[in-house]
């Protein structure tokens, strides 16, 4: 129960398959509840429905909380089930409002989403990409519209949709890399410098990382040394901001190959 409002319905068909599911005709706007009507869950007795949301009374000291069934907390001092108390309570880029979770918008490149108004800019999208049988549903940033800003190192302006007859739907700034496949999650562990043992631990495409031929690898010399990584040309444009390509030393029993390290 997210009580995100979403505009645009004229009818409750233009809301189907979301939880805010009656349309407010004179808002326009996808709600959670019309009427108390609306906010009929099994298990709960008299609901009402406050402010478009559905408020699902509940005794903290009944001795099991039935709440849990819908995944939300009894609040003790509304006697009403909660999502959240505070923005913590919430996932990352999201605002505790009304005792509801609701996304915020304005995710950056590569952070996960499920629709474009999550992300950035109102020309940036939530793009589906898939890459040897693994997907990732994540934040483009727009580089098609005048005036847009340049693509940041380590991605290039690529092209979304298009495939298989359907139309494109924008060009958007997302990770690139000129030895091997470039994905969201290996760019984000890179930028995070996410701890790892092994190559498989790194991104998203797991064993084809043991082979060099994934999205990412476990690094295991230079200034990335035991943190996920991703291979790089010296003097191209695979590593992000804040990283460089290095070509560390190789030993008697392996040849390194260069990779993104954090600067100095």
């Amino acid at each position: 129960m997210s009580g995100q409002c979403l505009a645009g319905c004229d009818a409750d068909e233009d809301c189907a398959f979301q939880r805010e599911d009656k349309c407010n005709v004179t808002t326009h706007a996808c709600v959670e509840c019309l009427t108390a009507m609306d906010c009929n869950v099994p298990g709960f007795d008299m609901p009402s429905c406050n402010n478009n949301i559905c408020e699902l009374p509940c005794n903290p000291a009944a001795g099991f909380d039935t709440c849990i069934i819908l995944g939300l907390d009894c609040d003790a001092m509304t006697m009403t089930c909660v999502e959240c108390n505070t923005a913590m309570d919430c996932d990352p880029f999201q605002a505790c409002t009304n005792h509801r979770c609701v996304d915020t918008g304005g995710r950056p490149l590569c952070a996960e989403c499920d629709n474009d108004d999550q992300c950035g800019g109102p020309n940036d999208l939530c793009v589906t990409r898939t890459i040897r049988n693994s997907t990732e549903q994540v934040c483009g940033v727009d580089c098609s519209t005048p005036g847009s800003p340049q693509c940041p190192v380590g991605t290039t302006c690529q092209q979304v949709g298009g495939g298989n007859g359907t139309p494109a739907r924008g060009m958007q700034c997302l990770p690139a890399n000129s030895i091997h496949q470039a994905t969201c999650a290996g760019y984000n562990d890179l930028v995070a410098e996410q701890q790892c043992l092994d190559s498989r631990q790194c991104g998203m495409l797991g064993g084809a990382n043991a082979q060099l031929m994934g999205d990412a690898i476990c690094s295991g010399a230079g200034a990335s040394d035991g943190h996920c990584s991703v291979l790089c040309t010296m003097g191209g444009n695979d590593c992000p901001a804040g990283f460089f390509c290095e070509d560390p030393p190789d030993t008697p029993q392996q040849e390194f190959r260069p990779r993104c390290g954090p600067n100095p």
